[in-house]
């Protein structure tokens, strides 16, 4: 449901989502992968809810995926914060965010070359007591402005490089 949402916001915000949804980016089958980088290579902008790192090297073959795929399509990549506190336990903290949310959500996006977003969706207790996460909107389309943001100034950069080379 948090990602219905952050598609809502990024739709919204005036951008065409590609919302994609796949267990693990770590140990894809070849053909996934490569399935995968073909639908974000159309892209502009990633928005990714997942650490994704792969780490230096593919795990178990060599089409496996590895955090450079990323990098590799050359768009800006959005790490959209989805933490493991409640709403409220966030408001209420002067740290912000949980030494795991720091690393997972930050820290580790950040070595593998992501931008850092804002958080936007948070883990409550659902129905049946059972952690589900929720997104709440207003910070869902702070994370769309930021992405849909990237997507322009690279449409631009990129239209002003074939100007320079038209000239």
């Amino acid at each position: 449901a948090f990602v219905d949402v952050l598609t809502d916001a990024v739709e919204a915000a005036g951008a065409n989502a590609v919302p994609v949804f796949c267990g693990s980016l770590r140990a894809m089958a070849p053909d996934a992968a490569a399935e995968l980088r073909g639908i974000l290579a159309g892209c502009d902008t990633v928005i990714t809810t997942v650490l994704a790192a792969g780490g230096a090297t593919p795990t178990d073959d060599d089409d496996s995926w590895d955090a450079g795929a990323l990098a590799q399509l050359d768009v800006p990549v959005l790490q959209g914060l989805v933490l493991t506190s409640s709403r409220a336990e966030w408001d209420a903290s002067d740290a912000a965010l949980s030494p795991m949310d720091a690393g997972m959500q930050v820290a580790i996006p950040e070595f593998d070359g992501r931008l850092i977003g804002v958080p936007f969706s948070f883990k409550e207790t659902g129905q049946d007591g059972i952690p589900v996460y929720a997104a709440d909107p207003e910070r869902a389309a702070r994370v769309a402005g930021i992405a849909t943001s990237l997507a322009r100034l690279r449409s631009e950069e990129h239209t002003s490089e074939l100007q320079s080379h038209h000239d």
